[in-house]
């Protein structure tokens, strides 16, 4: 799978353009604020009808502009298909492909899927256990429709929990009945869910464990381990015995929206102690093991999207990751940096044809 062609229109900085992208890799250079980072969340969006950065449709339109449009030339199996994204602040996107309007902007997810390693990605490893969620979920949400449905039933369901356990503060009365009934249905599709992330990061850290070698020169021995109370007890024992705590808190203390990963470099937990060349090797690791899971899963190759992720990482570490990204895969990449000459010399030399887009 490759995108040929992009149009955007008062999307982000970007009032009226369109580039044409190299069938494998693709050098977008320019100075900070120019709109490398945009460009490339533009070809995210078009992928998963979504930006990478931000949860709010309206964050992406361009300023003093009521919509934004994209467009993109998708190729798969030598057939071009049109995607269309259209969004008004007043009004719901519309997402469009070959010129047929999807019902669900969620039957748009795992149509064209795309991985994007980016400098905020470092929050996965450092900061609060949400990001982790996330990542876990962005992945299992382009391979799997029985997980998303499974995700939006229980966050519903979780939501209407919290509503009746904030309300019960308030008024000081909990109705039990409504509780129970809603911990009836909330438990299959929790489990569901937990199995699935079961699975995934029990493939992703060996997948994981063979990129972290590539690019460390296998110097650091690294694990990833899938945190879950559900790994001890059954979600109904969990919620009963927490009911207590969740009445005096307002809101609800187990479940699978508090599950975790947890990173181990060389025996020691990572955001303790590791630099900023580790964690970025590291993340890096961790993305392309999700790539390499979401391309076996559903049988086709992600585009992958760099964001700027060559900075605090020496020549050997940068020679290793070219290498994985262009050797070891058919995949189209995309590549940004603030020095055209930087790239262009670190690919002439790692032997990579490859197109420039030098933003002005």
């Amino acid at each position: 799978m490759k995108i040929n062609k992009i149009r955007l229109n008062s999307f982000k900085n970007y009032d009226q353009t369109g580039f044409g992208f190299h069938d494998r890799v693709n050098v977008i250079s320019g100075n900070n604020g120019i709109g490398k980072t945009n460009l490339l969340d533009a070809v995210y969006y078009l992928c998963l009808g979504r930006s990478y950065f931000t949860n709010l449709d309206s964050n992406v339109i361009a300023h003093n502009h009521d919509w934004f449009r994209l467009e993109g030339d998708f190729e798969k199996d030598e057939i071009v298909e049109k995607v269309a994204i259209v969004c008004r602040r007043s009004e719901s996107k519309t997402i469009e492909v070959a010129g047929v309007k999807y019902k669900k902007m969620s039957d748009h997810l795992g149509a064209f899927p795309a991985v994007m390693i980016a400098p905020l990605d470092i929050q996965i490893l450092m900061e609060s256990s949400e990001n982790r969620r996330k990542f876990i979920n962005n992945t299992l949400i382009q391979i799997s429709q029985k997980y998303l449905s499974n995700l939006l039933v229980y966050n519903r369901l979780l939501n209407q929990r919290n509503a009746l356990l904030k309300q019960s503060l308030e008024k000081g009365f909990l109705d039990l009945t409504l509780i129970e009934s809603i911990d009836r249905n909330i438990y299959q599709p929790a489990q569901d869910i937990y199995e699935e992330r079961q699975i995934l990061v029990s493939e992703l850290s060996a997948l994981f464990d063979y990129y972290h070698k590539k690019i460390t020169g296998d110097r650091e021995a690294a694990t990833i381990n899938y945190v879950s109370k559900l790994h001890d007890k059954p979600l109904s024992q969990l919620m009963k015995e927490a009911l207590p705590k969740d009445k005096i808190l307002g809101r609800t203390t187990r479940g699978i929206h508090k599950d975790d990963l947890e990173f181990i470099m060389d025996g020691r937990e990572l955001k303790k102690f590791a630099s900023q060349g580790q964690l970025k090797s590291f993340v890096i690791a961790l993305k392309l093991a999700q790539f390499d899971y979401i391309k076996k899963i559903s049988g086709k190759n992600p585009l992958i999207l760099l964001d700027d992720i060559f900075a605090k990482l020496d020549d050997q570490r940068v020679h290793n990751l070219i290498d994985l990204l262009y050797h070891k895969s058919e995949s189209q990449l995309f590549i940004t940096d603030t020095s055209e000459d930087r790239l262009k010399s670190i690919l002439e030399n790692a032997k990579v044809d490859f197109k420039g887009i030098h933003l002005r």
